[in-house]
């Protein structure tokens, strides 16, 4: 599958996560699948951190509301961290098979790079959110990333229910 740059996510995805390899090569898959988790992951720490650092300052200008509300976003964060730090599917036969249908591997990478694509959303929003100066309009946009962040874990989830399928069927 190209991305809309022609270059497939394949490609798109090795040239961006360092120690990316891709999945064609069965000795490489588990290193792949370690190293994308490990970047997500990283990623995901940085947005907590930065998230905790406006908690803390809005909580310090007396908005409570607002600081309980992006605490829950870290809690959810942390989730994230945790379900990609030892993620259900260690061992699964997906890392053993010679070969996998096309279909298969592209449906992996379509969720690797939209995992990778909403985690730099997340991050792109950091700095929209330490600029909304209304209550209404915060409001508004943290419930906008609490979905940034619900996406995030169906992907995960669903990626991770593709890679314990038996038969790879296609859940796109």
């Amino acid at each position: 599958m190209k991305h809309n740059n022609g270059v497939s996510l394949e490609d798109e995805l090795i040239h961006s996560i360092r120690g990316y390899f891709g999945y064609k090569n069965i000795e490489l898959r588990e290193k792949t699948d370690r190293q994308l988790r490990k970047y997500l992951s990283s990623e995901i720490e940085k947005i907590k951190k930065s998230f905790l650092q406006i908690s803390n300052r809005v909580s310090d200008d007396g908005k409570v509301t607002i600081a309980d509300t992006i605490n829950k976003l870290i809690s959810q964060l942390k989730t994230l961290i945790e379900t990609l730090n030892k993620p259900t599917y260690n061992n699964s036969s997906f890392f053993n098979h010679a070969a996998f249908n096309s279909d298969t591997l592209s449906q992996l990478y379509q969720y690797e790079s939209l995992l990778k694509h909403h985690v730099s959303i997340l991050t792109d929003e950091i700095s929209d959110l330490e600029k909304i100066e209304k209550i209404s309009e915060t409001d508004e946009f943290l419930n906008h990333l609490f979905d940034v962040i619900d996406n995030l874990n169906q992907l995960i989830m669903e990626r991770e229910f593709l890679l314990t399928s038996s038969d790879g069927e296609s859940i796109l």
